[in-house]
């Protein structure tokens, strides 16, 4: 699926639609978050992670129909017909062995898909094969599954080999062309090979590469995490909230007993000629803010959701009262789940009780509109109003009006942006109509970041 939605990223770039890889992340990590086989989810996931201008709706649409419709491969709207000839040529060739995996591969050559998905074990390759009994365990757990995709992953190794030979006597097209179908053919059989090994059973480790190796996880910006690095962040965040509650512990050893009142100081030293036996302190402060934080966990900003919402947790001693609200098109409580489950849970079964759509695309405006219709009660003047999502509005009416009255009933609007600041302006982005009404807006897009501003907050 990876592979599928970066070639389809790279027919929108071939079309001059500008593609980030902020944006192509966000794709790949939205498929996680929608059933993959339901047509209007997997596009609608798309485009929301993928069209960034209004303007580009048509092309986006165009690019769609031609790629996962007519199923006509990237590379070949670029080519002749003398090239696409010599190409039907090949895959002919494949077809008259009268080998069922020569003609799974050639529909793949010609962009059809569907065989080869079939044949990833789904029904056995030779129509009258019956799986028979074995006397060697090694060799029992070899199903027909793992036995047809070997089947092909050895056919193509022989058949790359074919290919360069084939294009190398293709002389009705000059020696660049004939390069380029060399490197198509390779691709295309490449893809195969490695759709195979996909769906493999993975090894439950592998050797981290040398670039891997550089990536600093303090500074790796959330959206861009690896699955394995997500885990290790999530430890991370454990023992930043650890050090933090030590750093809040050791400050109210040091404050327990408030500030010296010099002024009843020195006028009780008096008795002693002025030298002061008794120290008088100020009474410190008991008064602690609440915190209600309102969290966009639309598939861009998932995880930045999941590392705020942990660490405040295991600081709430710090604050009166915490309650957590998440939204994508309507704002919804999910304080109470955090009581009865644990973190790693607790979202999940929130969005699946409040059937929160995570594939669908972000309306900030509505959000606002239904958490003050429904929650006004929560905001008061000695609250904190967290705001954590990109502002990533997909060009909705951001309706700033409800978030107006929101901002002048609390304290203070802080507003956390898990982006970096020059993805806020674009055209789809409301963020620059709600920044006149926040205290902070501020990048919190790592975990250095996001540990910093819980600094600021706590201590």
């Amino acid at each position: 699926m990876i592979a599928l939605v970066q070639q389809f990223a790279f027919a929108l770039k071939q079309e001059g639609l500008m593609v980030p890889t902020n944006s192509l992340l966000l794709a790949i990590e939205a498929q996680k978050w929608i059933n993959p086989l339901d047509q209007e989810q997997f596009r609608a996931a798309l485009e929301a992670s993928l069209v960034i201008n209004q303007a580009d709706q048509p092309t986006f649409e165009r690019v769609y129909h031609r790629y996962f419709h007519q199923q006509i491969p990237v590379s070949l709207t670029q080519e002749n017909q003398i090239f696409k000839l010599n190409l039907k040529d090949f895959t002919d060739q494949l077809r008259k062995e009268g080998d069922p995996v020569n003609h799974i591969l050639a529909d793949y050559i010609e962009g059809q898909t569907d065989g080869l998905m079939n044949r990833l074990g789904l029904i056995p390759l030779e129509p009258d094969h019956v799986p028979q009994e074995v006397d060697d365990p090694a060799k029992a757990d070899r199903t027909p599954k793992a036995r047809d995709s070997q089947k092909i992953h050895n056919r193509v190794r022989v058949l790359i080999e074919l290919a360069e030979d084939f294009s190398a006597r293709s002389f009705s097209m000059n020696r660049e062309k004939r390069e380029a179908l060399t490197a198509y053919l390779r691709q295309r059989l490449e893809e195969a090979a490695l759709l195979l090994d996909q769906n493999r059973p993975k090894p439950k480790a592998r050797e981290i590469l040398p670039w891997e190796k550089k990536r600093t996880l303090s500074s790796i910006s959330f959206n861009q995490l690896t699955q394995q690095e997500i885990e290790r962040v999530k430890e991370e965040v454990e023992r930043l909230a650890q050090k933090l509650k030590d750093a809040l512990s050791a400050k109210r050893k040091r404050t327990h007993r408030g500030h010296i009142e010099i002024k009843k100081t020195i006028r009780d030293s008096l008795r002693y000629g002025g030298v002061p036996f008794y120290i008088h302190h100020k009474s410190p402060s008991k008064t602690k803010g609440k915190v209600v934080a309102l969290c966009d966990i639309s598939s861009s900003v998932s995880y930045a959701a999941q590392f705020m919402i942990l660490l405040l947790y295991r600081l709430q001693n710090r604050f009166s009262k915490i309650r957590t609200f998440v939204f994508i098109r309507h704002t919804y409580e999910i304080s109470r789940y955090f009581e009865a489950y644990p973190m790693e849970t607790a979202l999940v079964k929130a969005t699946k009780d409040h059937h929160i759509g995570m594939g669908q695309p972000s309306n900030y405006g509505t959000s606002f509109k239904s958490f003050l219709d429904t929650y006004e009660s929560a905001l008061t003047k000695d609250t904190t109003l967290l705001i954590l999502g990109d502002g990533q509005n997909n060009f909705n009416n951001p309706m700033t009006e409800p978030f107006e009255k929101m901002a002048k009933k609390v304290e203070r609007v802080i507003w956390l942006n898990p982006e970096e600041e020059k993805f806020w302006y674009s055209s789809s982005n409301s963020l620059r109509h709600y920044k006149p009404f926040c205290d902070q807006v501020i990048e919190c897009a790592t975990l250095d970041q996001l540990g910093e501003f819980t600094r600021n907050l706590v201590l």
